[in-house]
């Protein structure tokens, strides 16, 4: 039980992150190693492999996007790929009022809807889903606009900002004292899990989300296969650059990204073993 809830937590959070985070693009036009991709260009797929070490599974994690005529995102096909057989496991489909997000369907057991409050910001996320139930997730902003806490009633991520990149997120939960009165003594809060990240001077242009590079999340990319298909495919990045070191509870891993012969972002690896390939249209 223990971690269906984490995998739902998991998916709002992430969905959370995803719609607050959107950002006014850099007036500048995007020139030469600055920008994540330089040729205007729309990601259609990426693979996630991991390369044979303690024990990782050599099995490839496939995100196909569509885009309508005016590309906008409609809906992102996640499968997973062993010895050369590709496997659809599930869909995710976006729905709009004008431009503005409203929900999100996740095959026929999850759903999504998107409350907005003053200046447009979300301020609310309703998720009902067939194997986890209801769920509220309530969103609050610093003084310059950027998302400080995310939070239900158990749990809380609170989030540190350098200009426009997170530095710091950190989750607390809620230990409820179950012999004590809850107005009086609600309980206590213990941090449960420390992100931290540093970043590298390109600016992530890139129009959707890439898994697991360095989202504020719970556990490993293939932590749960549903989870990973969720909302994090729409918007902008959380921060404004990319990030080269990723600090995940006292662990510190590397990114290194290379460039196609468009000058786009097209491999990124992680701690020498994870792989995300992009492929563009």
């Amino acid at each position: 039980m223990q971690s269906s809830v984490k995998s739902l937590f998991y998916l709002v959070l992430c969905a959370v992150v995803a719609i607050s985070s959107c950002r006014k693009e850099p007036d500048v036009s995007p020139v030469g190693d600055e920008y994540a991709v330089v040729s205007g260009k729309k990601i259609s797929k990426v693979i996630y492999s991991e390369n044979p070490r303690m024990y990782i599974s050599e099995d490839a994690l496939h995100y196909n996007y569509k885009y309508d005529s005016a590309g906008k995102l409609l809906c992102v096909e996640y499968g997973s790929e062993t010895d050369g057989i590709y496997n659809k496991i599930s869909e995710t489909v976006f729905e709009y009022d004008d431009n503005k997000l409203k929900s999100i369907k996740i095959g026929d057991q999850e759903h999504c809807s998107f409350i907005y409050g003053s200046g447009g910001r979300l301020s609310k996320v309703e998720s009902e889903s067939a194997y986890y139930g209801e769920m509220d997730v309530d969103c609050n902003y610093d003084n310059h606009g950027h998302l400080s806490t995310v939070e239900n009633t158990g749990w809380r991520w609170v989030y540190a900002w350098n200009g426009d990149d997170i530095v710091r997120s950190e989750m607390f939960v809620k230990q409820i004292n179950d012999e004590a009165d809850e107005e009086s003594d609600p309980g206590l809060e213990y941090s449960y899990k420390l992100q931290e990240f540093t970043y590298s001077g390109i600016i992530n242009n890139f129009n959707v989300l890439i898994d697991g590079l360095c989202l504020p999340q719970w556990g490993e990319i293939k932590w749960n296969s549903r989870a990973i298909a969720f909302m994090k495919f729409i918007g902008s990045f959380p921060s404004l650059h990319l990030p080269v070191v990723y600090n995940n509870d006292g662990t510190a891993l590397t990114i290194k990204y290379e460039r196609n012969s468009d000058g786009d972002i097209f491999r990124i690896v992680m701690d020498g073993y994870r792989v995300w390939e992009l492929e563009y249209k």
